[in-house]
Order: C-alpha cells, then structure tokens, then sequence
C-alpha cells in the first residue's frame, strides 16, 4: 500500500498483534478470551444504553419541535 494513512493503518495492525502476542505470554491465552469476552459484554451494554439515550432524546426533540 501507498500513501501515509495506509501505512500508519499497517504499523497499527503490527502494534495490535505484537500486543495480543506479549498478552498470551503473560496471560493464559484461556484466561485472556474469557476476560476478552466479557469485556465485549460490557462494551456491549454500555453501547445498548446509550443508543437508547439518544433514541430517547431524538424522539423527545422530534416532539417538541412539532
């Protein structure tokens, strides 16, 4: 790939998987899915609400501006 972003986005890939790699040495790779996995859950959650936020906030301005 050519140009700058590209290769800022390759060297980030490299960084992501150079980290994931140093995590299983230090952590049970078992382990760091299972924290993985709730960690997602969490994320998940936290994502659920605050859409519903918003879904609530854009309904209510719709209202009020009719």
């Amino acid at each position: 790939m050519k140009g700058k972003q590209h290769v800022l986005s390759e060297v980030n890939l490299m960084m992501i998987c150079y980290n994931i790699k140093r995590l299983t040495s230090i952590i049970n790779p078992k382990v760091l899915k299972t924290r993985l996995k709730a960690l997602a859950v969490e994320i998940l959650a936290l994502f659920s609400a605050l859409l519903n936020v918003l879904k609530d906030f854009l309904f209510l301005n719709k209202i009020t501006t009719n």
